[in-house]
């Protein structure tokens, strides 16, 4: 967001990035989401977006229960108005039972606490009813918490893993002593993200430096 001293049309490298990416879906006539977990983010966002000349609808809040029809009936105008490229979505309404499958691209300008949150996130765009490959693109600044939070989320993504691994290497050895191999495929089919109920087939995220 600006500061007191900066316009509101105000720049960053991020939301120059943003917008590079934005014109060329907007070329293609493909749709777009764009996460933050900053209200005040997204609003800086649709002044930017309105001095471009680009459309969009938005959800800048988790807000009340009684909010959700006002929600869903953004959501649904940005999927069904081919005149609206941009869906501007606030990361804690992304469990509020948004369905967004219009998306080819998902972006978020924020590194989220947990991996989990950004996989929910791109999950609202990625389910049942999909008909189109889904890309995620992350944002992140250099030398800033941002990436002191990546290499906190890394370390927690190890931790089970290394768990897994020693459940799928005992399960292994109980499938050579005879034991039930299905057992050792489940274990690594955890270890690998691909039993069943897990985020199979939900595209990749790219985490994109933006100095």
């Amino acid at each position: 967001a600006p500061t007191a001293l900066q316009p509101a049309t105000h720049r960053s490298s991020k939301i120059a990035a943003l917008l590079a990416d934005l014109r060329a879906l907007c070329a293609r006539g493909e749709k777009a989401v764009v996460f933050s977990a900053h209200r005040a983010v997204l609003l800086h966002l649709g002044v930017v977006l309105a001095a471009e000349g680009i459309a969009y609808r938005a959800v800048t809040g988790p807000g009340r229960a009684a909010d959700g029809h006002a929600h869903t009936r953004a959501a649904s105008e940005w999927a069904q108005d081919s005149s609206l490229p941009v869906f501007l979505l606030h990361a804690g309404v992304a469990a509020a039972g948004l369905t967004l499958v219009a998306a080819h691209h998902v972006f978020l300008v924020d590194v989220l606490l947990h991996r989990a949150e950004e996989l929910q996130a791109l999950n609202r765009c990625h389910r049942i009813g999909q008909h189109h490959r889904v890309e995620c693109t992350v944002y992140y600044s250099p030398g800033t918490v941002e990436e002191r939070l990546l290499a906190y989320r890394d370390r927690e993504k190890r931790e089970p893993l290394q768990r897994h691994a020693g459940e799928a290497d005992s399960a292994s050895e109980g499938a050579e002593d005879g034991g039930s191999e299905e057992a050792a495929d489940g274990a690594l089919s955890m270890l690998a993200g691909t039993r069943t109920g897990t985020a199979r087939g939900v595209p990749s995220i790219s985490m994109r430096k933006v100095a």
